[in-house]
């Protein structure tokens, strides 16, 4: 019994690797991939960076309200 559901599922991932749609699902999943890879990247790399320039807004921000 379980070897016609593995033979069953490998027939369908096969069909789904030779298949032209899912080439095309796959390339576009690599490429999702690549982008999160990268935007952690960044985020990693300058967060502290953002977060003093976030600071900085934000008093600045609440400078000019205080002026009013």
């Amino acid at each position: 019994m379980a070897g016609f559901f593995l033979e069953r599922g490998l027939g369908v991932l096969k069909r789904f690797i030779y298949n032209d749609r899912a080439a095309t699902a796959i390339e576009y999943g690599l490429m999702v991939a690549a982008f999160a890879l990268a935007i952690v990247l960044v985020v990693f790399t300058m967060g502290d960076e953002l977060v003093a320039m976030t600071d900085d807004i934000l008093i600045f921000i609440q400078g000019r309200e205080s002026m009013s």
